[in-house]
């Protein structure tokens, strides 16, 4: 495993395409395999956003910078 650094930031959480909230983040990506990234961190959302999103597919990150994060809640 490498680590590759923090993202820290704003942004917008989406499922299907449909803003759910804004957000601020804070993720630490590694390198898991050769292609593989994958991250770990904070996302600060109110609670009842949360339960919406969690365990639910398709959540998205979308950055204020322009980046899009496939999330997993656990």
């Amino acid at each position: 495993m490498r680590y590759l650094g923090r993202l820290h930031g704003h942004g917008v959480v989406s499922q299907e395409g449909r803003d759910i909230a804004r957000v601020s983040y804070d993720i630490d990506g590694f390198v898991v395999q050769p292609r593989r990234i994958t991250g770990s961190g904070e996302i600060r959302l109110n609670s009842a956003d949360l339960a919406r999103v969690f365990g639910q597919p398709g959540i998205h990150l979308r950055t204020d910078d322009g980046r899009l994060l496939d999330l997993r809640f656990s």
